[in-house]
């Protein structure tokens, strides 16, 4: 998990990266991120899934999805992207309301779409961008309203994937802080029950919730969050096998080899990535 520090008077980190021809850096933030591809080609593999992007595609990061991206044309693609910090979807429900904002940051899972198009929110994003190259006067009121828009069109565009029933933003913002909790504490025991804690939930309504909102129990997701920690400890960190398993809450070596070689389809190495990654 990549803690980032946001300045203190303003809740956005925007940049533009030219992406690498080849795989890398495994990573996860402690925020939503926006990304709009400039220029070129290339794929962003978001958790186990691929998606191939263009010119003025997007893409919807939440803030416990792994995920990197590669270029695959001649030339190397570009794409400006934006680290939204919570304290902006806080600001924004106090002047609001709460009409989605913290969901959007809770939306994930193998069958979510992370990639998608919009020419109006491409364009709201370009001008964030512009905005911030000149930082003329006003820019971080300007920008803060831009996103602001841009906000209120992205809960418009994936508010047909949000639950419906009652106040599902309350559980979608008390989700953050389960995340959170569990990134932190990977080398305790957790149970279920200190998660529902969290969310001042009954244990029972706590799993029912989880597994709407993410698609697995919450002791299977804590399973696939101490492997993939431990996945990136190993191949991005150069830790050692036993170390990052350590790290990584498993009690247990040989479960931890035999869960990892059936994810990943090997043994664990330092640096060592599986075929498909190095293509």
């Amino acid at each position: 998990m990549q803690e980032l520090t946001f300045p203190a008077d303003f809740p956005f980190i925007i940049f533009s990266y030219d992406i690498p021809g080849t795989l890398k850096d495994l990573h996860l933030h402690d925020c939503m991120e926006i990304g709009l591809v400039e220029s070129g080609t290339g794929e962003f593999h978001v958790d186990r899934k691929v998606f191939g992007f263009t010119k003025g595609d997007m893409v919807l990061i939440n803030r416990h999805e792994s995920h990197r991206a590669k270029s695959t044309g001649t030339a190397k693609a570009r794409a400006v992207f934006i680290y939204v910090s919570d304290t902006f979807l806080a600001d924004l429900i106090s002047l609001t309301g709460n009409i989605g904002y913290y969901r959007l940051v809770t939306l994930g899972g193998s069958q979510f779409t992370n990639l998608f198009r919009d020419d109006v929110i491409g364009a709201r994003i370009i001008e964030v961008f512009r905005e911030n190259e000149r930082q003329a006067s006003q820019w971080k009121p300007r920008i803060r309203a831009v996103m602001a828009d841009v906000m209120v069109l992205l809960v418009r565009r994936f508010e047909k994937q949000f639950d419906v029933g009652a106040t599902p933003d309350a559980f979608a913002e008390s989700l953050l802080s389960v995340y959170d909790y569990i990134n932190r504490h990977f080398e305790k025991k957790m149970a279920v029950r200190d998660l529902a804690d969290i969310t001042r939930m009954s244990e029972s309504h706590f799993r029912k919730r989880f597994r709407e909102y993410t698609g697995k129990s919450p002791l299977d997701y804590i399973a696939e969050r101490r492997l993939k920690n431990a996945y990136i400890l190993i191949t991005e960190k150069n830790m050692s096998a036993n170390e990052a398993a350590h790290l990584s809450g498993f009690s247990n070596y040989a479960t931890f080899l035999a869960n990892y070689k059936r994810e990943y389809g090997t043994l664990p190495k330092r640096g060592n990535r599986t075929a498909a990654e190095k293509e």
